[in-house]
């Protein structure tokens, strides 16, 4: 891996703040909010997937998954033995019973397994995007435009 990455947290507050730019007409699209989750708690992985359509997710891939000029391999899975090679970030979009499905070079359909999640995963976040309540005011799980506003007071007072 060649980059030095960004910070999630600070990029995400910049989204909250500032806004992507969108289009040829220069225009930006802010999120919303977001929320961490504790990376050590799969469930809590799952319940910000539920809630906010996916997970932005940092790991810390060891060599077996990110060989250094060779082709990722289908499924993600825990070796001990395999150096670390640095972090990387993909989102979550979707599980099952299997694991985490990751977005990332391109494909989205990377099996992550709970195994190598639990000694990859090192941070965790939800991306509340408005696209998900602009046609009915609601999260995914039924949250009111309002509720979430509430729930972010505490973000946004740090941004």
């Amino acid at each position: 891996m060649s980059d030095t990455g960004v910070d999630l947290q600070q990029m995400l507050i910049y989204l909250t703040n500032t806004g992507a730019p969108v289009g040829s007409l220069g225009g930006r699209r802010k999120i919303v909010g977001f929320v961490e989750t504790d990376p050590r708690n799969q469930d809590d992985l799952r319940r910000v997937i539920d809630e906010c359509g996916s997970a932005l997710v940092s790991l810390n891939l060891r060599a077996n998954i990110a060989p250094e000029w060779e082709i990722t391999p289908d499924v993600w899975e825990f070796d001990p033995s395999s150096p670390r090679v640095g972090r990387h970030c993909v989102n979550f979009a979707k599980y099952d019973k299997d694991g985490f499905y990751a977005e990332s070079w391109g494909k989205n359909s990377y099996l992550v397994t709970p195994a190598c999640i639990a000694d990859a995963l090192d941070e965790s976040y939800g991306v509340i995007s408005g696209a998900w309540i602009e046609a009915t005011g609601r999260t995914p799980l039924g949250m009111t435009t309002q509720e979430l506003e509430v729930q972010m007071q505490g973000i946004k007072r740090v941004c």
